[in-house]
């Protein structure tokens, strides 16, 4: 697993599926084996609804063991912040990880976020349903809905759950990757 080099802007993530396929790109162009899928809620699914359960350990691309099994990994901590990008060095990315405020146990996410989302309308640009009434002039594609984040090298439950942020349209986020 890792977290990636890169970073995007959430509602240009273009949906889970971009998400997985931005995680699989930057897993194959640094030689890494499998499939590799993103620990990213929308509003319809989270990881443990699309994401293989393993039991054998989750590690970093440098080796270092995150969890020991699927139940491991959910229970509320892990032992090793994910830090580590798909090349095994410590991730330069500036931003936030988007997670989508996916719960501990890898559940989509249940709490309400920043315009009443927390996954940056969809992770897609131009789906927001409204305009901005603090920005006049804004088109109703605006994506302005927040983003549940995680904290970047946590052990505690905020490796997953940290917090909202309204970077949608502004900011810029990394994902993290599993193998599956």
């Amino acid at each position: 697993m890792f977290l990636t080099s890169q970073s995007w802007i959430g509602n240009n993530i273009n949906g889970l599926s971009g998400a997985h396929a931005k995680c699989q790109s930057l897993a194959s162009a640094a030689k890494l084996t499998g499939t590799y899928k993103a620990w990213l809620s929308d509003a319809s699914s989270g990881p443990k609804d699309f994401m293989s359960k393993k039991s054998t350990p989750y590690k970093l691309t440098n080796g270092a063991v995150v969890a020991n099994s699927w139940s491991d990994l959910t229970d509320g901590t892990i032992q090793t912040g994910i830090t580590i990008d798909e090349t095994g060095k410590t991730s330069s990315a500036s931003g936030m990880v988007a997670t989508g405020r996916t719960g501990i146990d890898g559940s989509k996410s249940v709490q309400s976020c920043y315009g009443g989302g927390c996954h940056c309308v969809g992770w897609k640009s131009g789906t927001l349903a409204h305009a901005d009434s603090s920005r006049p002039g804004t088109p109703v594609n605006y994506g302005t809905s927040g983003s549940g984040v995680a904290s970047k090298g946590a052990t505690n439950k905020q490796w997953t759950d940290y917090s909202f942020w309204n970077g949608c349209v502004s900011g810029t986020f990394t994902l993290m990757c599993f193998q599956q």
